[in-house]
């Protein structure tokens, strides 16, 4: 898990330019440690094209991976979240709804 998170993160620095899709493949990763980390670090990025990925992780059993999905898809301003952040609104943790909704306001 350590250089699992370690790796996103460097690669965050480095500004790999394909980095996007193998950071996104980590929101799979068996560590909520590491998906968290991973759904952060993909919205720093500022790479749209995470964000299918960061739309299916709105659904992650973890809210925390769940609340920084939310928050990079505000990061990277795209109407195709739209609709997942509006469901995120219900979302059973007050985290994640806050998180959704100052993401529809950056939208």
């Amino acid at each position: 898990m350590v250089v699992r998170r370690s790796a996103a993160k460097a690669l965050l620095d480095l500004r790999v330019r394909d980095a996007v899709p193998r950071i996104a493949r980590l929101l799979r990763d068996e560590s909520g440690g590491v998906r968290v980390l991973a759904a952060g670090v993909l919205g720093r990025f500022g790479d749209r094209s995470a964000v299918p990925a960061l739309v299916r992780a709105l659904r992650d059993e973890r809210w925390y991976v769940r609340q920084a999905a939310a928050r990079s898809l505000g990061e990277l301003d795209d109407d195709r979240a739209r609709a997942a952040l509006r469901r995120a609104v219900d979302d059973p943790r007050p985290a994640v709804v806050q998180a959704a909704k100052e993401a529809l306001l950056r939208l």
